[in-house]
């Protein structure tokens, strides 16, 4: 079983269901159906590279687990905490700073795209984690 799909039987056996959107625009999003059952939509025709489908996943599911939604008429402040409290989700749940430590003392790893490599996501999505975690892009 590869790490996405691992990924997307966590996410399914929690009950988050995993759709495939043709959104023009969209490469992900997240919806919530009620206060408990919640909907992913992924564009395959965007998200091109098991990266990009991981990140998405991560991060859709993140918005899922801390119910970190908004709407598009929603204030881009309201916007920017729930999009940096579903990506705080994954920084505390799946890339932790023990995990991000550990890997870079086991792995000799010290740039962000070999962390986001061996994670499995995106550089840009990286530098996001990095940044919860250490306020910074870059582990010193």
């Amino acid at each position: 079983m590869t790490d996405i799909e691992r990924l997307e039987h966590k996410i399914v056996t929690d009950g988050i269901i995993i759709a495939e959107t043709k959104d023009e625009i969209l490469s992900a999003c997240s919806v919530p159906l009620t206060r408990e059952h919640y909907v992913i939509g992924l564009n395959s025709n965007i998200l091109k590279t098991n990266a990009q489908k991981k990140t998405a996943l991560l991060h859709e599911s993140g918005h899922c687990y801390a119910h970190a939604f908004y709407k598009k008429t929603d204030l881009l402040s309201t916007r920017r905490k729930a999009e940096y409290r579903a990506d705080k989700h994954v920084a505390e749940n799946e890339i932790t700073k023990e995990k991000i430590e550990s890997v870079a003392k086991t792995e000799l790893i010290t740039h962000i795209c070999e962390f986001a490599e061996f994670f499995g996501v995106t550089t840009e999505y990286m530098k996001r984690i990095f940044f919860i975690h250490f306020g910074t892009e870059f582990v010193a």
